[in-house]
């Protein structure tokens, strides 16, 4: 009888641990491999690119979020983003890329498409295209910098690096080449701990996305 009680438990034991494991959800992968997702809006993985969706309800600020203390380079591209809409906002734009945040500041460098008005006041047919980098200080404002026009449909690969309390940010067309590491973060006084996002932003109130791709944050060695 305890002979057949153990080989029953054995049994019971074996079979439990065999039970399969169900795969991650889509929510689980994307909490993983890309961070925190914030905002609203529909969050879309597939395969080893998220896109981040617009629901043209009103303007949008959506992003997946780490967390990362020390120094580091956060590299991202961006594969794809639609054209926006015009809207009626005063400027429409929409803005895609990376951002760090930390003890009241911010440094963002994203691609930046932006319609701008002609001397009639009218809104011109087809957006601006700019690789930007803003800084902002709470209380206090910031300012941006345009650091290259791109066409249409043009790949973006975008670079923040912070080292030593100084931020700078660099870009490239092909993933091969890059530009000049610029430092724009040099009065902004981040904290060891900071926010790494990659983000779609925009103010047109339409139906807007963008697709991106090799989301890594690598750890600097003092």
């Amino acid at each position: 009888m305890t002979r057949a009680f153990l080989l029953a438990t054995v049994c019971a034991s074996t079979w439990a641990v065999a039970a399969p494991v169900p795969p991650p959800s889509e929510q689980e992968l994307i909490a993983k491999h890309w961070g925190k997702p914030e905002g609203e809006g529909k969050f879309e993985l597939k395969g080893k690119q998220l896109t981040l969706r617009a629901t043209g309800d009103g303007p949008s600020d959506m992003r997946v979020t780490r967390t990362v203390r020390g120094d580091f380079t956060a590299r991202v591209t961006l594969a794809e983003v639609a054209t926006p809409a015009k809207g009626d906002a005063r400027r429409p734009h929409a803005y895609a890329g990376l951002c760090v945040r930390g003890g009241g500041y911010s440094l963002s460098h994203f691609l930046l498409q932006i319609y701008n008005r002609g001397d009639d006041g009218e809104l011109y047919a087809a957006p601006q295209r700019s690789v930007w980098t803003d800084r902002f200080i709470d209380g206090q404002g910031g300012g941006g910098t345009s650091l290259k026009e791109v066409e249409q449909g043009q790949t973006v690969h975008f670079e923040v690096t912070r080292k030593d309390k100084t931020v700078t940010v660099s870009y490239s067309l092909d993933g091969k080449e890059w530009a000049a590491p610029q430092a724009f973060g040099e009065k902004l006084d981040f904290p060891d701990e900071v926010t790494v996002s990659v983000y779609l932003n925009h103010c047109t109130c339409q139906k807007l996305h963008a697709t991106f791709d090799g989301f890594t944050i690598t750890p600097l060695k003092k």
